[in-house]
């Protein structure tokens, strides 16, 4: 988590989604996939509304990334088509 990111969610107490990260992530195989990530920091406060923890999740969103890019492409290659 980053500081400024802890920064935000400790002033506003809200939630703060980062930007989507890119890893390599090594398979079973030795060989090396590239994955990409959504992180969340969401406050954890008491009754006093106070900040008690934060929680870090992230979501691996990299299908979501590949049909948007997917997409993208089919979309230019159709206006390419067109004109």
């Amino acid at each position: 988590m980053s500081p400024e990111t802890l920064a935000r969610v400790q002033s506003t107490l809200k939630p703060d989604a980062m930007a989507i990260q890119k890893y390599d992530v090594r398979r079973p195989d030795g060989t090396f996939e590239q994955r990409h990530w959504s992180p969340v920091n969401t406050p954890v406060l008491d009754e006093s509304r106070r900040l008690r923890y934060v929680i870090h999740r992230v979501e691996d969103v990299t299908e979501y990334i590949r049909l948007s890019a997917a997409a993208a492409e089919h979309r230019q290659h159709s206006e390419h088509m067109e004109a």
